[in-house]
């Protein structure tokens, strides 16, 4: 079934967005401010297929945020447009890439997915890697997974995820097998990898071949382009770029390597936050591109549904706050976070010590299925707190209804993607912060980075008396555990 026409200048036509760099017709690079009030009913969303939207509306989806409004039927033209020209003999075209900066929670996840699974529903019956989805962490790789699963078995696509801490010749056979007369066949359409196992893969799976590649997705760029994944990009941009027809000695002595198609993949970069180091995306080779950001005035913007609380006390009692903040959230479900493991674990023990029930710590070096199996506890509702360090705090899909910072973020992106858990789709959520009388006036003119809906004011609160004397004891108690615990390490 052939992809649906899109009316990619309509779409934009109909959006409230500020256009730069564009003011001729010569101008290739254009970046759109999306007014965040500018949904589209499913319904109307003539660019997406019906069982697309058969599978969204079981999903309980009923209309495309403005990311996915604006984003989606670009890519779909752009992919449209590349298989026009190839199909007419053309040879190859030039393509455009995207850039979509959105905060947590806007529906960037979805921006991507859409498009590249209804175009590549039509994909012919022999398997290739035409999408590849590069993420930061594994949890972020499972949650990409997660999402695209009920369309790629819609669609009759395959996915597969590589990451570490898991088998790497399983992970050879989940992406390609041989038949009877020794030929490698490839069993997927859509790789989600983290960038060292991506690496891994490129250098000792001699199969591994990127060089159909449609897509290539770039998950949390600004964290994927730090130092500590140097080396990745390097190796994608070469495994999908055309390779050169090599002449030998003699004339005619030719290679006989596979030659690569001349057509590049689309790329898609995301970010909450996105970078304006051009010297950082210089590196990404982009062509042509549009860049879509759900903001309007500042850089950073608090959802809409998102509730602040300061509660100020003494560093010594931060424990005590995170017990008054847990009290006012009742039985809702709450993520705590701390700046480190350490910290985050003397929490977690204090918690508890402290009487507060249904208390995990969260951390980066569990097994796969200790993590996967304390998340859908934290998703069902066993359990009601969470307590983790800032691992977990880009973009992990994890619905709350509260959040704790404990230690003070640095940044204002990082207290985004803290509170980025909670007030989610429209949502409402809260998102308290634990503050020594001595953080305060740092930490008020940090938050003032970030745009307000409504020029809504930051609620500032103080430890009752009473609360401080009822829980005191057990406090304590809690103290005295977390000196043991010290000196049994």
């Amino acid at each position: 079934m052939p992809t649906p026409a899109v009316d990619v200048d309509a779409i934009l036509a109909s959006s409230t967005y500020e256009l730069l760099k564009a003011d001729s017709e010569a101008s290739l690079t254009r970046r759109f401010v999306l007014d965040p009030e500018d949904t589209l009913p499913l319904e109307k969303a003539g660019f997406l297929g019906r069982k697309m939207k058969k599978i969204l509306k079981k999903s309980g989806v009923t209309e495309l945020f403005p990311v996915q409004k604006n984003v989606c039927p670009a890519i779909l033209d752009v992919y449209a447009s590349k298989h026009r020209w190839e199909h007419c003999g053309q040879g190859s075209v030039a393509v455009r890439d995207f850039c979509v900066a959105a905060p947590t929670g806007s529906g960037k996840t979805l921006s991507y997915v859409l498009p590249m699974c209804e175009a590549l529903r039509s994909q012919s019956a022999v398997k290739h890697i035409a999408a590849l989805v590069v993420v930061p962490t594994r949890d972020l790789a499972l949650q990409a997974a997660g999402v695209m699963a009920p369309f790629c078995e819609a669609f009759g696509l395959k996915s597969a995820v590589l990451m570490g801490h898991q088998s790497f010749e399983q992970e050879r056979g989940m992406l390609y097998t041989r038949n009877g007369l020794d030929q490698v066949a490839c069993l997927v359409d859509i790789v989600i990898a983290t960038p060292g196992r991506l690496v891994d893969h490129l250098e000792e799976t001699k199969e591994f071949d990127l060089s159909h590649l449609e897509f290539l997705v770039v998950d949390e760029v600004d964290r994927l382009l730090k130092q500590h994944y140097s080396g990745w990009l390097a190796s994608v941009l070469d495994a999908v770029s055309p390779a050169p027809l090599t002449v030998g000695p003699g004339a005619a002595s030719l290679s006989l390597a596979p030659v690569r198609p001349s057509r590049l993949p689309i790329k898609i970069l995301l970010s909450a936050t996105f970078s304006t180091n051009p010297e950082s995306m210089g590196l990404l080779q982009l062509q042509n591109p549009w860049t879509f950001v759900a903001s309007s005035q500042k850089k950073y913007k608090i959802p809409g549904g998102l509730r602040e609380v300061l509660i100020v006390c003494p560093a010594e009692r931060k424990p005590l706050g995170v017990l008054f903040a847990l009290q006012h959230v009742n039985n809702n479900k709450c993520i705590c976070f701390a700046s480190s493991k350490i910290t985050a674990n003397r929490l977690s023990v204090a918690l508890s010590e402290m009487g507060r029930g249904s208390v995990a710590n969260y951390k980066a070096d569990l097994p796969n299925k200790s993590r996967q199996a304390l998340l859908q506890s934290f998703a069902t509702g066993i359990l009601q707190v969470l307590v983790c360090s800032d691992s977990l705090s880009r973009g992990l899909d994890v619905q709350t209804e509260a959040v704790v910072s404990y230690d003070l973020p640095l940044s204002i992106k990082s207290y985004l993607h803290r509170a980025g858990r909670t007030a989610r789709a429209n949502r409402q959520g809260i998102a308290f912060t634990i503050v020594d009388e001595s953080e305060l006036p740092a930490f008020q003119m940090l938050l003032k980075k970030a745009e307000r809906p409504d020029n809504a004011e930051i609620e500032q609160w103080t430890l009752p008396a009473d609360f401080v004397d009822e829980h005191w004891e057990a406090f304590e108690q809690a103290v005295g555990k977390l000196a043991q615990l010290e000196e049994e390490e």
